[in-house]
């Protein structure tokens, strides 16, 4: 519910709170499919290739969010489910890692972030609802650090009252109060913390990474 409502929303904070220029923001939010989410992705990669020139730099840094569906594939690779996908295709859905984070976190030395408010969206669980399993994929780029809304088999839940996912719902208090400037590991620990109790310790957020020094990092830099 309301995942639609999440990413306009969430667009809006981008924009007038974080500051991302609007021409470097892609919104999509009518039933996206499987192919204009790749060719989203593909625009995306293009700008910051244009950036890269035109800045003469290379550290260009990259938010993804997603709002949805996340399941298994029959390899159990943790995957993130198009509009036109289903389970009777579900290998043909969007793997979290190799389709879309380190894509975009590919020819550039910048710190690419990624927050997805989705069930079973974590490194890893044993069995769901759906009967898909998840495994750690091994394959995220060192400069990628996924947050994820959930643990292991948890589900998503929504934040009724604001109409919007409990996990987007503070994360977005949390971009408010700072204005984007906080480290990692401080996000990490509200984000746990506000979404454990605010669905009375039904969900618990996660974080996905491969590099060490990932908690030092800063969403933004002064």
């Amino acid at each position: 519910p309301y995942a639609k409502h999440d990413a306009e929303v969430v667009y809006q904070y981008m924009l007038n709170v974080i500051g991302i220029p609007k021409d470097n923001i892609f919104l999509l939010t009518n039933d996206p499919t499987r192919l204009e989410i790749v060719e989203t992705l593909n625009k995306i990669n293009e700008q910051k290739s244009i950036m890269i020139q035109s800045l003469d730099r290379s550290d260009i840094d990259v938010f993804f969010y997603y709002a949805g569906h996340g399941t298994g594939n029959n390899n159990s690779i943790p995957v993130l489910v198009p509009y036109d996908v289903s389970l009777n295709n579900i290998d043909a859905a969007l793997r979290r890692d190799e389709d879309i984070m380190n894509s975009l976190a590919s020819n550039t030395t910048g710190k690419v972030i990624g927050f997805i408010d989705a069930c079973y969206a974590s490194n890893s669980f044993n069995v769901g609802d759906r009967g898909l399993g998840v495994k750690t994929s091994g394959s995220i780029s060192e400069n990628v650090v996924v947050f994820s809304a959930v643990s292991e088999n948890q589900k998503a839940f929504p934040n009724n009252p604001e109409a919007h996912g409990a996990f987007t719902y503070q994360l977005l208090s949390i971009l408010k109060d700072n204005q984007g400037y906080i480290n990692l590991g401080q996000m990490s620990t509200l984000l746990i913390e506000k979404v454990f109790y605010s669905t009375n310790k039904r969900q618990r957020p996660s974080v996905i990474y491969k590099t060490t020094d990932w908690k030092e990092w800063k969403l933004l830099s002064e």
